[in-house]
């Protein structure tokens, strides 16, 4: 079994401004295997947000949360036993 992947970022408004102490919900879906919704995070006061313990892989991803809309943030290679950052990333 491959060691999991992890990746996190910065969650904007439509303002560009950081969303502290808001649940984000991730949804994951992959090409063969279908969709996999795996996480539910809350940010911390700066916006930041990290999702651990996701399989490796390369997944369509989106982001969302109730108050504030969602994102697709497109295709996105996960390496086993890495983190990959996102950098800021602004819900519509």
């Amino acid at each position: 079994m491959a060691p999991a992947a992890a990746f996190g970022c910065v969650i904007l408004d439509r303002d560009s401004l950081p969303l502290g102490g808001v649940e984000v919900e991730l949804m994951m879906s992959h090409p063969a295997k279908g969709p996999w919704w795996p996480a539910r995070g809350v940010t911390s006061a700066d916006g930041r947000i990290a999702f651990d313990r996701v399989p490796p892989g390369e997944y369509l991803l989106s982001l969302r949360t109730v108050q504030h809309g969602a994102v697709e943030l497109g295709t996105t290679a996960l390496r086993p036993g890495g983190f990959h950052n996102l950098g800021d990333v602004r819900l519509r």
